[in-house]
């Protein structure tokens, strides 16, 4: 079976593609299901018979639609942040945020960084001292709180402009030999972006159209500098997410065996109430995430036991794998679990956008 499909058969390919195959490539010799890929324009009642009714991940190569009025037959159109926000560099480990980002330069996000072994620590790193002797106003930003340890990499999350970002991939630029990395601004909602940026990312066609056209405010944009991780998790509804810049290897599971690989998890955790942090629905608790961020995100023992589930020599066979390009599209049903990280090259900028619908 192809792993890019022609629309024309797309149906009868999907439902084949989805049987599990004993031939897969080297690099998916423990049999891992490969998420279908389709090339080129996409109606949106094909889109809906080969993800809805199928129940399954499709991933969207080189073909993503902003809205236009005959959706039935819609032709691919590039997303305005494609070419806006990011310089065009012919070697997409240069690439950067373009001089349009600057007008945006002072708004500020959330951001998490993580401390790893045998680098820098975040405070520490010479990076911080290089931004201040370039930009003096950037002394106010300096008051992440990353506790010292010399054996364990360490997570905080701080509110800071969108210079920051700008300002480390400059350093990057400038000092190859010691980038700084695992910087990530994770899930900013589109509504809280400047009027103008969130014109660069019109909701696509098939968003629109194929369900009843409700969009979650959780929609969101996710820009950093690789390393990035997002932790084995479910979604509230359905979600389109396109790969603006990077590539990422995801993996999947359908509800009931992603939350029997979290519940296997939460079995070996450190007695205490992060036991309690997902509830039987694979929900979190807000104040409980809060209070153990460090321990999911950063490489305390939680987030060992959780990653080793999913990305370790060990993970059950039965999940689904890919890698998005950037211009990729990829449809996660409702409730499946799943788990994103980019890399291995670390200072490099990844990007994404997702929506979240019904």
């Amino acid at each position: 079976m192809r792993a890019i499909l022609n629309h024309n058969s797309l149906i009868l390919s999907v439902v084949s593609t989805f049987m599990r195959h004993d031939s897969l490539p080297r690099k998916y010799s423990r049999c891992f299901s490969r998420v279908p890929k389709v090339l080129g324009p996409i109606g949106v009642d094909v889109f809906k018979e080969a993800t809805f009714e199928l129940d399954k991940p499709l991933i969207l190569r080189a073909s993503v639609y902003a809205s236009n009025p005959n959706h039935t037959t819609s032709l691919p159109v590039p997303l305005p942040a494609f070419s806006k926000w990011f310089s065009d560099d012919k070697d997409p480990e240069k690439t950067t945020l373009s001089p349009y980002m600057n007008r945006f330069a002072n708004a500020t996000y959330w951001h998490e960084f993580v401390q790893r072994p045998g680098f820098y620590k975040h405070r520490n790193h010479p990076f911080w001292s290089w931004w201040a002797g370039k930009e003096p106003s950037s002394t106010s930003w300096l008051d992440i709180q990353m506790p010292d340890s010399p054996d364990n990499p360490r997570f905080a999350r701080s509110r800071y402009p969108l210079s920051l970002l700008i300002a480390a991939q400059q350093y990057n630029k400038e000092f190859p030999l010691t980038p700084i990395g695992n910087i990530y601004m994770p899930l900013v909602p589109h509504r809280v972006l400047p009027k103008e940026l969130q014109d660069d990312i019109p909701v696509p066609d098939i968003v629109q159209h194929s369900g009843r056209g409700l969009i979650n405010p959780l929609s969101s944009i996710w820009i950093g500098l690789q390393n990035t991780y997002s932790p084995w998790h479910r979604d509230m509804a359905r979600g389109l997410c396109v790969q603006l810049r990077g590539s990422k290897k995801v993996r999947l599971a359908p509800r009931p065996l992603g939350k029997k690989i979290m519940m296997d998890a939460r079995a070996k955790f450190p007695k205490h109430d992060m036991d309690t942090l997902y509830s039987e629905h694979g929900l979190v608790d807000i104040e409980k995430f809060n209070k153990h961020a460090e321990s999911i995100y950063g490489w305390g023992p939680e987030r060992t036991i959780v990653y080793d589930a999913i990305w370790g020599p060990n993970a059950p066979q039965d999940l689904y794998a890919a890698t998005v390009h950037a211009g990729d599209a990829l449809y996660i049903p409702d409730k499946w679990w799943h788990s994103f990280k980019s890399g291995p090259k670390r200072g490099v900028l990844n990007a994404s956008v997702n929506w979240f619908f019904d």
